[in-house]
């Protein structure tokens, strides 16, 4: 696809801007798991520092530096024909570090990166006590990242975990500023009360809003947040944690299989599996070149 990243940002930013629905975008920890995204319907894909972890076997607790994140995101993107938004953390280091690390994911097509408000050296706030950077701290990420991009349509989100530490209106003051400082979206994190995401999407109309679903309460539906003017909505990594059940499943049923033909079990076919990691189409890039 010529010009790839440009192609996958405007069609993000129609994403969006679309005030018919909310858009809910699954988590990817690799390849496989980007293209199973793509072919159950998702418009877009989020790829966590927690996912990369988990597919290398690591807990979330900063395993993944900036060379293992980019490289699987770079596979992430590679494999598929929708946006890919990344996680970067909080950057990678100090300003140099952010220009860096924003001008190597708009290389690789990345529809746009999300820097987080954490401290550095980042602490997971899934796996460790939350701590929040001062404002000026997030701000100053915010103006690196923008600064350092060369395609104004490249998202910079600001995904902000203050809420697990601060009220909720130091949370939206802090939201307020990295609004101001140019963040094109914003990621709310640790928010589960209906009044509270009601009274962020009111102050913050202006901006898109994504949400992580598994934070919320139950009674609230997909509509509800739709009309309380959230754009898009992210999961914890379920369907990584439903691959290691399958995993774990199917060898302890290998392990105890007593004959050298092993049962049927409840999996994908090997067609179906040969179908989704395109197996067609490179036997026909394999004849097409062959000598």
């Amino acid at each position: 696809m010529k010009n790839k990243g440009k192609t996958m940002r405007l069609m993000f930013k129609k994403l969006i801007h679309n005030r018919t629905k909310i858009h809910k975008i699954p988590v990817a920890g690799d390849g496989l798991s980007a293209k199973i995204c793509e072919k159950a319907g998702f418009k877009a894909i989020n790829v966590t520092g927690s996912a990369t972890n988990f597919v290398y076997g690591k807990p979330d607790m900063g395993f993944a530096d900036f060379y293992t994140l980019f490289d699987q995101a770079s596979k992430i993107i590679e494999n598929v024909s929708i946006p890919v938004l990344c996680d970067v953390g909080t950057g990678h280091g100090a300003k140099e570090n952010i220009a860096r690390t924003t001008r190597s994911y708009e290389a690789i097509n990345a529809t746009g990166i999300y820097l987080d408000d954490g401290v550095w050296p980042k602490r997971c706030g899934q796996m460790a006590v939350t701590q929040i950077a001062p404002v000026s701290e997030m701000v100053e990420r915010i103006h690196a990242a923008i600064e350092a991009r060369k395609d104004p349509d490249f998202v910079i989100m600001a995904h902000s975990s203050a809420r697990g530490v601060c009220d909720i209106k130091e949370t939206i003051a802090k939201l307020r500023s990295y609004c101001a400082a140019g963040a094109d979206m914003l990621y709310i994190d640790n928010v589960s009360s209906e009044k509270e995401l009601q009274q962020i999407a009111k102050e913050l109309s202006k901006v898109p809003l994504l949400v992580k679903s598994d934070n919320l309460a139950k009674i609230l539906s997909w509509n509800d947040l739709f009309k309380m003017g959230y754009s898009m909505a992210t999961f914890k990594e379920e369907a990584i944690y439903a691959r290691a059940r399958g995993e774990q499943e199917v060898l302890k049923q290998e392990k105890s299989n007593t004959t050298a033909v092993s049962p049927e079990k409840e999996i994908i076919s090997v067609q179906a599996f040969k179908k989704l990691v395109d197996t067609e189409q490179m036997d026909k890039l394999e004849k097409e070149f062959t000598l």
